[in-house]
């Protein structure tokens, strides 16, 4: 029985192509950032160093579709390459997208796009909208991702019912999956604002970006501002020195203005007397609440002083409550 050199098998099936020729075929599968890894470095392209790239299609049947290795191929194509080793791997999309997250070797640090993106090409592959995958295969799919089945195949369905504007603003990692479901039904004008240069430069994160878009809703949903209102809203909001703040005034008009006059009676009576001075929570109540610790001659004196500053302003307080 003949012995099987399996390095010389392999190399019988590597063929070479030149870069630029991998780069005008299809590009489905290039759905993947260019993380570590991606591109292999001058020395390694230039002496072979690599495992052939993945392709659908054979030698003389061009044009050949790249299944992983985008950023190493427009890395060897801006070094002025000739060619890159190829191997020919089976032509159906699901192969493809199984090679292509083995070649990845990133389980579980694969992004909200990367994995949307894997998620549309399974479902194209098998021409349908609705939820075409096997539990066979979102298995197989879930683990290379990093995850069950089952968790793949949630998650997955809570992208789909997202509204377009939503989605985007999740997939572009602007907003939280949970954020998005509260605030979807936002004008989609607001959500895609999100993804705009000047909302980056605000400099926002995620939990400040909750707390805005949440505010904005609930404005919006009381006030019933049209589309172009509320998006003038978020822009003057994130306008401002404080977009969160900026919003809450507009939310809470009165408690806002409740609590400014609080802290200049508070300033006004009490700085640097080391008398604590606190209101009820959202001034509902019926007392405020003094707190202060002494132990010379001398603090004593400062905070008594100041207990008289808020005796003399007694009525200012009271009408706060």
């Amino acid at each position: 029985m003949p012995v099987v050199d399996s390095q010389s098998n392999l190399n019988n099936r590597v063929f070479p192509v030149a870069p630029g020729a991998l780069l005008e075929g299809e590009t489905r599968f290039d759905i993947f950032r260019a993380g570590p890894g991606a591109v292999l470095g001058t020395q390694r392209l230039r002496n072979e160093l690599y495992a052939p790239f993945p392709v659908m299609g054979r030698p003389g049947q061009e044009p050949l579709t790249l299944v992983w290795g985008f950023a190493a191929v427009r890395e060897a194509a801006s070094l002025g390459l000739e060619t890159l080793n190829c191997i020919s791997i089976p032509g159906d999309v699901v192969s493809g997208l199984e090679i292509a997250l083995e070649f990845e070797q990133r389980p579980g640090a694969f992004t909200p796009a990367e994995q949307y993106a894997v998620w549309r090409l399974l479902k194209a592959s098998a021409g349908t909208g609705h939820s075409p995958v096997s539990k066979e295969l979102t298995a197989r799919i879930g683990s290379l991702i990093g995850g069950s089945g089952e968790a793949f195949l949630a998650l997955m369905g809570r992208y789909d019912s997202l509204p377009d504007a939503a989605r985007m603003a999740v997939l572009n990692e602007t907003i939280d999956l949970k954020t998005a479901e509260r605030c979807s039904t936002l004008p989609p004008a607001c959500l895609l604002r999100l993804s705009d240069a000047g909302y980056s430069e605000a400099g926002l994160s995620f939990s400040r970006t909750r707390q805005l878009l949440s505010m904005l809703r609930e404005i919006w949903l009381r006030d019933g501002l049209a589309p172009d209102d509320c998006l003038n809203l978020l822009d003057a909001a994130v306008a401002d020195a404080d977009p969160v703040a900026y919003l809450r005034r507009r939310r809470y008009p009165e408690l806002v203005g409740l609590e400014q006059r609080f802290e200049a009676l508070r300033r006004e009576t009490t700085a640097g007397s080391g008398v604590e001075l606190s209101a009820p929570p959202y001034f509902e109540g019926d007392s405020f609440e003094l707190r202060f610790r002494f132990s010379t001659r001398a603090e004593l004196t400062r905070r008594r002083e100041a207990l008289s500053h808020i005796e003399e302003r007694f009525d200012e307080f009271l009408e706060l409550l």
